[in-house]
């Protein structure tokens, strides 16, 4: 099964959330999980489960970000440009980075801040 989803995402800015996904699934399989309570893994999936969504999120925002202009970049002393990276955003998920820069980004520039 994961296998399948493997081939299905080869998005680099999915990677975090596919590993996060593989864990899951992985503990959930495992023989210590069959031995818990269920509610204690309702508990483990309220908590891995909000870390998924929230990488997902990070996920979109940092691929939504490489098909955005950057209005904003930075020359280093080694000549290598430098995008400049946008506040955290607090989100109901958790916190993600913002990286883009324009006005089409789903998080607007003042809930980023």
């Amino acid at each position: 099964m994961i296998e399948a989803y493997n081939n299905l995402l080869k998005l680099e800015s999915f990677i975090s959330a596919t590993q996060q996904f593989e864990a899951l699934v992985v503990y959930l399989a495992s023989q210590g999980a069959c031995l818990e309570q269920h509610g204690n893994i309702e508990q483990y999936l309220q908590t891995a489960g909000n870390e998924l969504l929230r990488r997902l999120l990070q996920g979109h925002l940092d691929h939504r970000a490489t098909h955005e202009r950057p209005r904003q970049s930075v020359t280093g002393a080694d000549g290598i440009r430098q995008y400049v990276l946008s506040p955290v955003c607090s989100t109901a998920l958790g916190d993600c980075f913002w990286r883009g820069d324009s006005d089409s980004s789903c998080l607007s520039k003042e809930r980023a801040s």
